[in-house]
């Protein structure tokens, strides 16, 4: 097992479902970068210019993964109802 040690963190599985982490830093020796990132007016604007170009986000869920930091993966796709 890995750890990775990036407080946000984007991807995409293998059926095209947009996965987005956001956690507070696994040390306390942080990076000024990572502190910079995750300050609450920061934040918001780094994880949209990620997700900025991804088809089909659901910015209601991004914006609840943002708020709540929780560092499980969070589906952010779109559902077509």
């Amino acid at each position: 097992m890995q750890f990775i040690n990036e407080s946000v963190k984007l991807t995409t599985d293998s059926q095209g479902l947009q996965y987005l982490e956001i956690h507070k830093p696994l040390d306390t020796k942080s990076s000024n970068k990572t502190k910079h990132i995750l300050a609450p007016n920061n934040l918001k604007k780094h994880v949209y210019t990620m997700i900025k170009d991804l088809p089909n986000i659901d910015y209601t869920i991004v914006n609840q993964a943002i708020q709540e930091c929780s560092g499980i993966p969070i589906n952010i796709t779109m559902t077509h109802q």
